[in-house]
């Protein structure tokens, strides 16, 4: 998948609303970054039709 600067946005945004009513900040960060890691290995490929 190719993601745009906006889907990047979009899905952080919604990551972040999950995970906010959790107080372990550590954990959220952590899973945070987890998805920052998959966005930045999967959202630069573009896949073939």
């Amino acid at each position: 998948m190719h993601a745009s600067s906006m889907c990047i946005s979009c899905i952080l945004s919604k990551q972040e609303k999950l995970i906010r009513p959790f107080e372990d900040e550590a954990k959220k960060s952590q899973y945070l970054h987890q998805v920052l890691e998959i966005l930045y290995r999967d959202g630069q490929t573009q896949q073939a039709p």
